[in-house]
């Protein structure tokens, strides 16, 4: 059970992972301490899509995360079979 199933931790937390999932975005910052990370990990699943299709997602967390308050975001491609994988990074400074 995690963020997303509305769990509320009695600490701040200093990181947190997510993998191919956005749910958690709202509200989790208020869990992390400052300076915290958030990682989201996605690899597209559907058949058919493509490095171009892991790009794009990328780009759509990354979007999220700044929406979100994060700063310092970093997106990191990696090439894999059968499709690449993204990491998204963000950095709570508040």
């Amino acid at each position: 059970m995690g963020l997303r199933h509305g769990y509320r931790f009695d600490c701040q937390l200093d990181k947190v992972l997510d993998i191919n999932q956005l749910t958690v975005l709202k509200g989790v910052r208020e869990h992390l301490q400052p300076g915290g990370l958030i990682a989201i990990a996605h690899q597209p699943k559907d058949h058919g899509e493509n490095e171009n299709d892991t790009i794009k997602a990328g780009e759509r967390i990354s979007q999220r995360l700044s929406a979100s308050g994060f700063q310092e975001i970093q997106v990191q491609l990696r090439r894999m079979n059968p499709v690449a994988s993204v990491c998204v990074i963000g950095k709570n400074l508040a």
